[in-house]
């Protein structure tokens, strides 16, 4: 397994998981259970995490990628614009899972002390 299939595995992880994400903060809110959104809240900031190892493996994939026959730099570099973009929005969902977790985790009634 070279650098561009690692690449490629930690750049699914992130796009299913900010599915599943959305799709269980939905659920979490339909059914009105604060355990869910909490859940949620913290896979998001899991799903974050997953997206830097994606972002983080995207130089060695191009490496590999230029020594593809009709593969140029011209190819690549929109791809790695689009990747900035892609990785600073997990990022920022990321924070607000981890800022939103936190301060329900100290007001859930199981963790307060």
């Amino acid at each position: 397994m070279d650098a561009a299939h690692v690449h490629l595995i930690f750049c699914h992880i992130p796009i299913v998981g900010a599915v599943f994400t959305i799709l269980l903060i939905l659920f979490g809110i339909f059914m009105k259970s604060k355990d869910l959104k909490i859940v949620s809240l913290w896979f998001s900031v899991i799903v974050g995490l997953f997206s830097v190892l994606a972002y983080v493996t995207g130089d060695g994939a191009a490496e590999t990628a230029k020594k593809t026959s009709g593969i140029t730099e011209s190819i690549i570099e929109p791809h790695e614009e689009w990747a900035l973009y892609y990785f600073l929005t997990p990022e920022i969902q990321q924070s607000d899972g981890i800022a939103s977790g936190t301060s329900s985790l100290s007001q859930h009634r199981a963790f307060s002390f």
